[in-house]
């Protein structure tokens, strides 16, 4: 599963589906921001006997970050990788590219492997990419709901998102 807009572009220029129904994405342009985690919990219902990964942007976790609360109370074991850029990736790059500058479009330095953890999820933060592996084989032995919480670079680009700036869909 991916959400997102900058994310979103990441996941759809490098995340293959490996058959039918195994890649849910939202749209691009901010059409669903924010659905991937209640997605990534209905289809782990749908789907109970298969693992179930969500990856989405930090603005988009913001706008549903409090069902990390259901998949614990219906002990839901999906995985939660968030994007953590500390900004709405895809209006920053958009606002630098057209203003030259950026205006509202930072967000804090928000500890969501905390949040969850204090949702009775597990909780882990990322910051350098040799341990992202281990952090996702530990996520999905923790037998529930667990969120990696991954610091990465606010300057850069995916060029996907570099490609729909130019043509205008962003």
């Amino acid at each position: 599963m991916a959400d997102g807009g900058d994310t979103l572009t990441w996941a759809l220029a490098y995340a293959d589906a490996e058959g039918p129904g195994r890649l849910l994405t939202t749209t691009t342009a901010l059409g669903t921001l924010g659905v991937g985690l209640p997605f990534a919990l209905a289809a782990k219902v749908a789907r109970p006997e298969e693992p179930v990964v969500l990856v989405t942007g930090d603005g988009a976790f913001g706008l549903s970050a409090m069902e990390m609360d259901t998949a614990a109370r219906h002990h839901l074991p999906v995985i939660v990788v968030v994007a953590n850029n500390s900004g709405w990736g895809d209006v920053r790059h958009h606002q630098r590219e057209v203003y030259g500058r950026e205006v509202a479009s930072a967000l804090a330095d928000i500890r969501y492997d905390l949040l969850a953890e204090a949702l009775g999820c597990r909780g882990e933060r990322v910051e350098h990419l040799a341990d992202l592996q281990p952090a996702l084989e530990r996520a999905a032995s923790a037998g529930g709901p667990a969120l990696i919480d991954v610091r990465t670079d606010p300057d850069v680009l995916s060029a996907l998102l570099r490609v729909m700036m130019a043509v205008g869909i962003m």
